[in-house]
């Protein structure tokens, strides 16, 4: 639709009375003028109305053609027939360990809160003590990251029950809480998922493969000399905050002990995505070629440091929108990778881009500054960077007249 301008109501009742008005000059030959309360008017108002919706219908028909511009209803149509589906939130699953128990059973259903974080988990089986030690799995009420534990941290139970004390530790993360999938980042799976299909092992396929698990947001993937396949995952979050939980074993994988393929086990995100790149839990492996050996890894965080000098007007305020501006434009640089479609421009940190980005997200507020400096970890002046394999960009240091600002 590049080009095309729709019209306004009033364009539209103009064009009516106008057609209108010619038509009557035409047949009759006589310049007739209209009256301030012509019907014609109440006519072109009515018929323009029509037009109006039917204009912004087929307007809105004609972007759901195509996943990079349909709605997100749509999009998930698009992406089901792709067999990418859109990843809603997940409850955290804990794996929970009470001592000194003398109940002769935990039941389904018995609930305990977290004190961090206040929300309820409700265990899911009933389970009987060995040896007076109970370890269970319990799932959180609530979707989202902040049911996440870490191991050592302690549940309360929230209605005392004889012979099952008060405490119980976290041993694991088995499948860690996420939020519902932004529905732009669904969109470039499906985008990719258009443009590469699946080709039963290709690179693209080990994008594909861990991002249908719900909080892991990206993946890189890499062909070592070697052969081993190795794929950074990246969940959701910020600057070094998006490292996925869990772990997995082995890895890489698969091992083989007289020629059976050993069980893969491990927690959170690295053991859910290990699963999704294999295929099935009956170590099957429906998707991963049976000679393909996969490393799963954390990303790379390759951290930058910023120093403005004279900045006028120094305010939290201020500083805190620098801070932001720079960690947006951070987040959203990911490394070369041709298969995936991310472009060397994607890979690269440019200090004048990222001096336009908090010029721009300070101007509303008087904001100026007297120099604006780029460093490397190393406190060396950069005016350009490129990231490397598996790597991801964090704001390390700020430094806003010759303060450190804290991150």
């Amino acid at each position: 639709m590049a080009g095309y301008k729709k019209k306004t109501l009033k364009e539209i009742q103009s064009d009516i009375i106008s057609d209108y008005t010619t038509r009557i000059k035409k047949e009759t030959g006589v310049d007739a003028p209209r009256l301030p309360k012509a019907v014609v008017r109440s006519i072109a108002w009515s018929v323009a109305g029509v037009a109006s919706l039917q204009q912004n219908f087929l307007a809105w028909t004609y972007l759901q053609i195509h996943p990079r511009t349909c709605s997100p209803s749509v999009l998930k149509m698009w992406g089901s027939l792709l067999g990418l589906e859109y990843k809603t939130g997940t409850k955290t699953t804990l794996q929970i360990e009470i001592d000194n128990v003398t109940a002769s059973s935990i039941i389904s259903g018995t609930l305990w809160k977290s004190p961090k974080n206040s929300i309820v988990y409700s265990s899911l089986s009933t389970v009987f003590p060995i040896s007076g030690t109970v370890v269970l799995n319990v799932e959180a009420k609530t979707s989202g990251p902040a049911g996440n534990l870490n191991p050592g941290e302690e549940l309360d139970i929230t209605n005392p029950y004889e012979g099952i004390p008060d405490k119980a530790r976290v041993k694991a993360i088995l499948v860690s809480g996420s939020v519902d999938e932004d529905i732009e980042d669904y969109r470039n799976r499906v985008l990719i998922a258009f443009k590469r299909k699946a080709q039963g092992g290709s690179l693209v396929d080990y994008y594909l493969w861990p991002t249908e698990v719900a909080g892991i947001v990206d993946a890189f993937p890499y062909v070592l000399e070697s052969g081993t396949i190795v794929v950074y995952l990246v969940s959701a979050g910020s600057g070094k905050d998006r490292t996925p939980s869990g772990s997995v074993t082995p890895n890489p994988f698969p091992e083989w002990e007289n020629g059976n393929m050993k069980s893969i086990s491990g927690s959170g995100l690295f053991y859910q995505a290990a699963m999704a790149i294999n295929g099935t839990t009956d170590m099957k492996n429906t998707r991963r070629p049976a000679g393909a050996v996969v490393e799963l890894r954390m990303p790379n965080y390759i951290g930058y440091r910023v120093e403005i000098t004279e900045l006028n007007p120094a305010t939290n305020d201020i500083n805190a929108k620098i801070k932001d501006a720079i960690v947006s434009y951070l987040d959203t640089k990911k490394p070369n990778i041709l298969a995936l479609g991310y472009t060397k421009q994607d890979a690269t940190i440019n200090a004048s881009k990222l001096n336009a980005a908090i010029q721009n997200a300070i101007n509303a507020d008087g904001g100026t500054y007297n120099s604006f400096v780029l460093k490397n970890s190393a406190d060396e002046i950069i005016n350009e960077d490129i990231l490397g394999i598996g790597c991801l960009a964090y704001l390390e240091k700020l430094k806003i007249n010759n303060a450190d600002i804290v991150l």
